[in-house]
């Protein structure tokens, strides 16, 4: 836990989190173990960050979020983040598609 973290009432944190400086996290919120939060963000109320998952910009409503994925080769990573990134623009179209 970071310089200057407020963590609110009823709060549940697994073992293993980590929550960097600065950030506020609300009442009744549950963090899974080995989740990693940034900081100098906010997280609303009755959030829940699921295991092994990485917040990295402010949650402002009550939800459940989830970013875990399993290891694997640093190259084929990088070749599927960039096809993920790509999804839903139209990059790499011809406009008669």
């Amino acid at each position: 836990i970071g310089h200057n973290v407020v963590i609110g009432a009823h709060t549940a944190m697994a073992g293993c989190v980590a929550v960097a400086g600065s950030t506020r996290i609300g009442r009744y919120c549950q963090i899974g173990g080995g989740a990693g939060i940034s900081g100098h963000i906010e997280i609303a109320d009755k959030v829940t960050v699921l295991a092994k998952s990485f917040v990295t910009h402010s949650i402002r409503s009550a939800t459940v979020v989830s970013s875990a994925i399993p290891a694997r080769d640093a190259k084929a990573w990088r070749r599927s983040l960039a096809q993920l990134n790509r999804l839903g623009t139209d990059r790499g179209r011809s406009p008669r598609d």
